[in-house]
Parts: structure tokens; C-alpha cells; sequence
């Protein structure tokens, strides 16, 4: 063996060693994660969230492996709930343990909220107007979506939607439009970078 070879092929198994360490030692002290399939290397459990219906892969898989599995995808941690029940006892009983967003005072301020109740309340009243004139299903979407952006806009810029054919009501729908268009959430490749 060549000598200018050798602190390569030494060099090699050391950094093995050191990476392993440092896994070890990173994940020291944290709860072990539930279950999960096989994963490939560099990419991780990528190709069970790119399938065409992740929602089945993950279904499957929960059958396999258990009602809560973890997915890892170039080092971003998935948690898989495929149990209602389980989903109610962790999201609903456990909430505050595992949320880390901030709820803004404004939503725990009854003050605050209740100041637009007079923009909710008449938009209520037209809305059931003209539901009450039997209207058929194309115009229900119109109705519905009118009446909802019609609030929002209100709160959000004080402008007044009067008609179904404002262009804030148009801008409404193609924003949903596109939103439709772009797939379930995590179902595209960059769901999973960690960045």
C-alpha cells in the first residue's frame, strides 16, 4: 500500500466514528421517537411523503407500524398520527405541552375581538337573506365566498364589499384557485427541506 494512501484510508474510519459519536451524544437526553419503516440514505423516509396519495402511503404504513410513526427527511423529524383517538388525547388533551406558537393578546382579548362583531353580524343577516331565497348550488359558492371574504376585507382595510363582482371577491377566488392548484400540503419535494 502506497504511504500517501494511508492517512486517507485511517482518516476514513475516524470520521465514522466521530459522526456516530456525535449522534449519540446529540440525541443524549431526548425521548426515544415512535416507530418507523426502513429509511434510504441521504434522503431518509422522502419517498413515503412523494407518493400520489401520501395520505394512503401514510395510512399503510400506520397499519404496519403503529397509530403514531415518524418519517425523517434530510434530518427533519415528521410526526405521523393515523388514529383519531390518538390525535384527540395528543392535540386536544396535550395541546399546551406540545404547541410553541404564540397566540397573539388580541385573540385572548375579548375587547378586541368583539369590536367587529357589528361587521359580523350584518354580514350574517345578508348572508342568511339569501339563503333563504333557495338559491342553487353554483350560486351557493358565490354566496358563501362572498360572505366571507366580504368580512374579511371589512376587519382587515375598513373597504366595503358590496357586490359579488368587486375585484376583491375575484381576487378571492383565483387566490383559492391556485392555492387548490398547488397540491396537498407536503406533498411537494420542498415540504421537506429542512430550510
Amino acid at each position: 500500500m502506497d504511504s500517501s494512501l494511508l492517512p486517507v484510508v485511517l482518516a476514513f474510519p475516524c470520521c465514522l466514528l466521530a459522526v456516530r459519536a456525535y449522534r449519540r451524544w446529540s440525541t443524549e437526553g431526548q425521548l426515544p421517537l415512535p416507530p418507523s419503516p426502513p429509511s434510504d440514505p441521504f434522503i431518509g423516509h422522502l419517498r413515503y411523503g412523494l407518493a400520489a396519495d401520501p395520505h394512503v402511503s401514510f395510512y399503510e404504513l400506520g397499519k404496519k407500524y403503529g397509530d403514531i410513526i415518524h418519517l425523517n427527511t434530510f434530518g427533519r423529524v415528521t410526526i405521523i398520527v393515523n388514529s383519531v383517538q390518538r390525535a384527540f388525547d395528543l392535540l386536544d388533551k396535550r395541546s399546551a405541552n406540545y404547541s410553541d406558537r404564540f397566540i397573539p393578546r388580541a385573540l385572548n382579548d375579548k375587547i378586541a375581538t368583539t369590536k367587529y362583531l357589528p361587521v359580523q353580524l350584518r354580514e350574517a343577516r345578508i348572508f342568511v337573506q339569501k339563503l333563504a331565497q333557495g338559491p342553487n348550488i353554483p350560486e351557493m359558492e358565490t354566496i358563501i365566498s362572498t360572505f366571507v371574504t366580504t368580512i374579511i376585507v371589512r376587519i382587515v382595510s375598513g373597504y366595503q364589499i358590496i357586490s359579488p363582482h368587486d375585484p376583491y371577491i375575484k381576487l378571492a377566488r383565483e387566490v383559492s384557485a391556485a392555492l387548490a392548484q398547488g397540491g396537498s400540503p407536503g406533498g411537494s419535494l420542498l415540504d421537506f427541506f429542512p430550510f
